[in-house]
């Protein structure tokens, strides 16, 4: 995924290039990891043992989707929620 929470409640990138601590899934509120890669794209992952599906399509987004989230703030980009 993209997008994570940090611990201030605000969105962060997974494009940060330091690494970032402390941020939970937007979806299910669980601890992810940020994971900083250089081959592919960046991006935050839940522990393996989690239940969270959030991320797991990856066909949900094509590469020009994402691509194009990157001309907007980090504010204004989407990330799935569930309305409870």
């Amino acid at each position: 995924m993209n997008i994570a929470i940090n611990k201030e409640g605000q969105k962060v990138s997974a494009k940060s290039e330091i690494r970032l601590t402390d941020c939970v899934c937007p979806e299910c509120g669980e601890k992810v990891i940020h994971r900083i890669c250089y081959k592919k794209r960046s991006h935050f992952a839940h522990q393996k043992d989690s239940t969270c599906h959030y991320g797991e399509d990856k066909d949900s987004k094509s590469e020009w989707h994402i691509r194009m989230q990157d001309y907007f703030p980090i504010e204004a980009q989407e990330y799935r929620f569930v309305d409870k």
